[in-house]
């Protein structure tokens, strides 16, 4: 049949020959892109379709339940209409003459039908995975914050791997060393250890990477393997963590494992890491004490009123926040320890050091113990309310004690990210006291109404209470300006504003 006879069968418009036509429908029905790339856009199919469609006259079928069902609005071309449909009237209908008019026959166009029929089919059964698995990961997100997930994971995995070596925990003494050291690799031909109850344990090639055999074994066979068997038995985590986040965790706590075990070794690498890791902690404690008042603002606002407290969150930073030690300090170790036990604190609690920085005459300290008396008591409710319906796994909370006045902190207050204070916030004795006449700070913007707020000492807790009504004789001493703020005492005494007793116990 000559080429002039197809195009008389198939009333193709000019341009368009059956061998166009031909790669067209074998293109759809080979390739999932789909008739206009409708399926993939940028796919084989819709960039052959593309090639020739624009030149087709198109109109809607007037047949929609068979087409629109699949792919409501999509217009057929002419030339692909089935013999005997007329196209519907329409603004979108161009003129209709008989070189346009459509006589392909009813099976092919019932092809191309079903092709499409089963790519959206297809697409249908893709989308419902996608959304199923997108949802599954969302609500496993949502049972706990980021920050909680990965630490508790990161508790179990290094319980896990300390009970693996018959390590009870990195509990330090003074000079900062492990109480139970690290086991070191066994000899050769030496037989494997085993703990108290007789479950054989490791002893890893610290030293060596984490591919070599023991340490292969120590992190997938038995850290990581027995996790998942303990989540499994009696889950612990809010959703059970992928294998490959576990030997994460398992690979990260074995580089500091592996830190401890060497820090014996050099005295100089030694006092390094101790002196990082102190200063660390030191600061993770400050941060804490931070966030722990930030949450109790809302209700400190409440009592006092929105007017009153403006400006109170640029009074809470960390670098304000005292110090807490677990280390004698200037102080004697015996005078150390028998002042702690008159304050009625366990061995392993926190020394707060007062930062003398802080200014008496605002009551700084004031303010940051009625804070942390709603963080008190706000805990306290929680506790309770977790009592009456379940229970909470964590960590006891350590005791903080007032330190003696020789571990005061004289220093200027720490600025980590260029927070600087405001003139109330700064104790004008301890600037006489120790010369620092040129410090940075902002005047006190009229705006912070904080600043002429007084709590009350029967807002406070009894602990601290005594402690603050050292500072009432100087309340005569202090001035106001025309804002209302406190321009600074007219006079002061240096040892009023030493004081000589310990101060709150962690503010």
């Amino acid at each position: 049949m000559s080429q002039n006879q197809h195009s008389q069968m198939y009333n193709l418009p000019d341009g368009i020959s059956p061998e166009d036509l031909q790669a067209i429908l074998s293109s759809i029905s080979r390739n999932p892109g789909g008739v206009n790339g409708g399926f993939i856009a940028n796919g084989p199919a819709g960039n052959i379709y593309d090639q020739f469609a624009n030149s087709l006259p198109t109109a809607t079928p007037a047949h929609s339940n068979m087409h629109a069902a699949f792919n409501p609005g999509y217009q057929l071309p002419l030339a692909l209409m089935p013999t005997g449909h007329t196209p519907t009237p329409g603004p979108s209908v161009p003129s209709s003459s008989s070189s346009s008019s459509a006589n392909i026959s009813s099976d092919v166009y019932q092809k191309m039908l079903d092709t499409i029929r089963r790519l959206e089919e297809r697409l249908d059964e893709q989308t419902e995975l996608v959304n199923s698995l997108m949802n599954t990961t969302s609500t496993e997100k949502a049972q706990a914050p980021a920050n909680q997930r990965d630490s508790r994971l990161t508790a179990v995995v290094q319980n896990t791997m300390l009970s693996l070596v018959g390590v009870s925990g990195r509990l330090r003494n003074r000079s900062g060393e492990l109480v139970e050291p690290l086991p070191a690799l066994l000899p050769p031909n030496e037989p494997t250890r085993t703990d108290n109850d007789g479950n054989p344990v490791f002893n890893p090639s610290w030293n060596n990477q984490l591919t070599v055999f023991i340490n292969d074994q120590y992190l997938n066979c038995a850290a990581a393997d027995l996790i998942i068997q303990q989540e499994a038995n009696s889950p612990t985590l809010a959703a059970p963590p992928s294998r490959s986040q576990i030997l994460q965790a398992c690979r990260q706590y074995f580089r500091t494992l592996r830190k401890d075990y060497n820090l014996p070794a050099s005295g100089e690498f030694k006092a390094r890491v101790t002196h990082k890791r102190t200063q660390n902690t030191r600061r993770n404690r400050k941060s804490t004490k931070a966030h722990t008042l930030r949450n109790a603002i809302p209700a400190f606002r409440e009592i006092y009123s929105e007017e009153a407290t403006e400006g109170i969150q640029s009074l809470v930073a960390t670098d304000y926040m005292s110090s807490e030690h677990s280390d004698p300090g200037l102080i004697p170790i015996e005078d150390w320890e028998a002042h702690r036990r008159n304050q009625g604190a366990e061995e392993r609690a926190f020394e707060t050091h007062r930062e003398q920085w802080r200014s008496p005459w605002f009551k700084l300290n004031r303010l940051y113990a009625r804070l942390l008396g709603l963080a008190e008591e706000a805990r306290q409710a929680e506790l309770a309310e977790v009592g009456r319906h379940g229970s909470r796994v964590g960590r006891p909370r350590v005791t903080r004690y007032r330190g003696l006045e020789a571990n005061s902190n004289p220093r200027l207050p720490m600025s980590s990210r260029g927070n600087v204070p405001f003139q109330s916030m700064i104790s004008r004795a301890w600037v006489e006291r120790t010369g620092n006449t040129a410090m940075r700070v902002f005047p006190d913007p009229r705006e912070f109404t904080i600043f002429a707020l007084e709590i009350p000492v029967e807002d406070l807790i009894n602990a601290d209470a005594g402690y603050f009504a050292e500072d009432e004789d100087e309340d005569d001493d202090e001035d106001e300006d025309e804002g209302g703020n406190c321009a600074g005492p007219s006079r002061v005494n240096a040892e009023d504003d030493d004081g000589a007793g310990p101060r709150g116990a962690n503010i």
